[in-house]
């Protein structure tokens, strides 16, 4: 069977590193499986669910060996890195375990605490309404900037004006006019500014030659733009979108962290057990988020490949 010389030097490098630090038993197992099934299928001329499974499980391998491997050689190692606890983070086996245990909500003494499905929902509600606000509001500014010079005057300046701030500095103000609604707003200043953005930078590469050829065929204004500019832009402002939905994921995980003290949340259960100690379920979080955030990439990733098809 053939090897990739790439194969042989990560394989070689895992054995050293594994040497050193003391990696055995089914972590090292598992990291040459892993390696040995993504070169299999590389050579196999899938390469691209080569790269994609290699990339995730080589990662969750690295992870478990940074918190199984011999605590002496972290310490020495610490000891370069600053004093940092690396041998303190929660291993995959222990991450499982308290996404299994997160499923369901539970009660200690009188308080009841929601299980993570409760606040991932929360969240993704927000985002979705934000997302919503942000679309519907950014996409006709968009277009007012792009074929407008009024727009570009008016609004255009207005953008470039208040898209600097950072969408985490409107937190406190935004609770003052939202209260618990806050997260949303911050979403919708973290989605808007790139698909304002991208919708006038399609309208803006419409050929003139389709806006001439309209209007000489009696097209009005409200043609032009419902049937021309609009339809030419959405690849652009998808773009946009996509771009706008990976910034309001972290909008909303750092308003729901900063800005609220009870209530639900994936930022707020994160930072909830943080403060509780409980790293497995800080862990879990970021995974569920990631994961999340990806699945809905892809969607809308979908909905690009579908309006960009010529």
């Amino acid at each position: 069977m053939r090897v990739s010389a790439g194969l042989l030097a990560v394989i070689g490098f895992s054995v050293l590193a594994g040497i050193y630090f003391g990696i055995g038993g089914p972590v090292g197992w598992a990291l040459i499986a892993i390696l040995v099934l993504g070169d299999c299928l590389f050579l196999s001329g899938r390469r691209q669910i080569a790269i994609q499974i290699l990339s995730i499980l080589g990662v969750v391998a690295l992870w478990w060996s940074f918190s199984t491997c011999n605590q002496w050689r972290w310490e020495q190692l610490g000891e370069i890195m600053m004093g940092y606890h690396l041998h303190d983070l929660p291993s995959p086996p222990e991450a499982a375990s308290a996404f299994w245990s997160g499923l369901f909500p539970k009660t200690i003494g009188i308080t009841r605490y929601e299980s993570t499905p409760v606040h991932l929902w929360a969240s993704i509600k927000r985002i979705l309404i934000g997302f919503v606000i942000a679309a519907g509001c950014g996409i006709p500014i968009g277009l007012w900037i792009g074929c407008s010079r009024y727009g570009k005057w008016i609004a255009g300046t207005l953008t470039e004006v208040i898209r600097p701030i950072p969408p985490l500095a409107w937190i406190p103000i935004a609770l003052i006019l939202f209260a618990w609604n806050a997260p949303v707003f911050i979403v919708f200043l973290g989605v808007v500014f790139p698909i304002i953005l991208n919708t006038a930078s399609g309208v803006r590469g419409v050929e003139p030659e389709l806006i001439e050829a309209g209007l000489t065929l009696g097209a009005r204004p409200k043609d032009i733009v419902l049937k021309i500019l609009l339809p030419a832009s959405i690849p652009s402002t998808v773009t946009g979108m996509r771009i706008g939905l990976g910034i309001g994921w972290m909008c909303i995980v750092a308003a729901e962290m900063v800005g609220m003290r009870e209530g639900l949340g994936i930022g707020y259960y994160l930072w909830m057990e943080y403060g509780t100690g409980h790293m497995d379920n800080v862990v879990v979080a970021m995974i569920i988020i990631g994961v999340v955030g990806w699945i809905m990439n892809m969607i809308v990733e979908l909905v690009e490949r579908k309006t960009c098809r010529r």
